[in-house]
């Protein structure tokens, strides 16, 4: 559906348009990690990666006697766990249950990586979170970019036995984080025009908790064209939820789509004729279609489309205080489109109209 007063089948941005989302419950990605729990006999058959070394960390708070086939004694409190590193995407948690049910074995895995492992007490500990990453391909292969998913540590339903439980038994829960970098926030900005956009929308890790959103202005504004400097928090707020206490939470990406990735590119046009530009070189534009959502939160999904233009390598300092670049790519208009379509892929196959000259 195109927006109102614009050609059918085509998107006519005004920058920095913002519609208010309803509260429906946003879409869960697809779980691109694995979670295991079950009661096994013993502790031998756990996965670890041939090409991998693991590790493992034995921990013991209280101590607590070996329950026996007459025992008739409370379920021993307390924590005495194995934990095994299985090399970089395999972490395995095992615990005595009792004669009957033998070891417990909870397992969290990953394709690519498993990584901001908390083990509370120091950092020596059971694992209480985790996040799992999984390699994506495409476009989004170029900006080193991945799929995350968050494991929490929580109780489980013991299996039916007659006997006391040495300890309780665990499971790992999954949330999913959407798309990521797989290395973090890049210290520098991304060439490519969606890891560019990535790092506007999401300078952060996306398992941080709540969190200033404009403390991260100074790494946002690296990522726009001086000409809109000036609209840096009207864009910060489009990519910006809150929860019910006024507190901003983080933000998730489920999409992020370029021309690059379906087969109909996209044009971006300008409404100005032609003749009334002055510039005498137009610099290369490309759009970028990032869909959001807020960690944890109903809110309706959110489609944003931003255009980011290139700019030419500066190879040498100059004495006005210039530094040397690389070539770049930055953002000269961000827009709410969200009523324009019902997913990226449509949007970003549409041509782009935007209102006025080019910055």
């Amino acid at each position: 559906m195109a927006l109102p007063g614009t050609q059918p089948g085509s998107i006519t941005l005004n920058p920095v348009v913002r519609t208010q989302p309803s509260a429906l419950a946003a879409a869960a990605a697809t779980e691109a990690a694995t979670v295991v729990a079950a009661a096994v006999p013993d502790a031998t058959a756990i996965p670890v990666p041939a090409s991998d070394v693991a590790t493992t960390a034995q921990i013991s708070p209280t101590a607590a006697p070996a329950p026996t086939a007459t025992a008739t004694a409370a379920p021993a409190t307390g924590n005495n766990e194995l934990i095994i590193f299985g090399g970089s995407g395999v972490i395995s948690t095992v615990w005595w249950q009792n004669q009957t049910l033998g070891y417990g074995l909870a397992q969290i895995s990953a394709p690519y990586n498993i990584v901001r492992i908390n083990r509370g007490a120091n950092d020596n500990g059971s694992v209480l979170t985790a996040v799992g990453l999984t390699r994506l391909s495409g476009s989004l292969q170029r900006n080193f970019m991945c799929e995350a998913e968050l494991f929490t540590r929580m109780p489980a339903a013991p299996l039916p036995s007659t006997q006391p439980l040495f300890q309780q038994p665990i499971t790992y829960e999954s949330t999913p984080l959407g798309i990521t970098f797989c290395s973090g926030p890049p210290g520098a900005p991304p060439y490519y025009p969606e890891g560019v956009v990535q790092a506007f929308v999401q300078p952060y890790n996306p398992d941080s908790g709540s969190f200033e959103p404009r403390q991260f202005n100074s790494v946002r504004q690296q990522l726009l064209a001086p000409s809109i400097a000036g609209q840096l928090g009207a864009l910060v707020d489009l990519v910006t939820f809150t929860n019910p206490a006024g507190g901003a939470v983080p933000t998730l990406v489920d999409e992020l789509v370029t021309p690059f990735t379906v087969t109909v590119p996209s044009t971006v046009q300008f409404t100005t004729p032609e003749s009334a530009i002055t510039t005498p070189d137009m610099a290369i534009t490309t759009p970028v279609c990032v869909q959001i959502r807020p960690m944890g939160g109903a809110d309706t999904p959110r489609r944003l489309i931003f255009v980011l233009q290139h700019v030419a390598p500066n190879q040498q300092a100059g004495q006005d205080g210039t530094v040397a670049t690389t070539d770049q790519m930055q953002i000269i208009y961000g827009a709410d489109v969200t009523s324009a379509a019902e997913d990226c892929q449509t949007i970003i196959g549409m041509p782009i109209r935007i209102a006025g000259p080019p910055p």
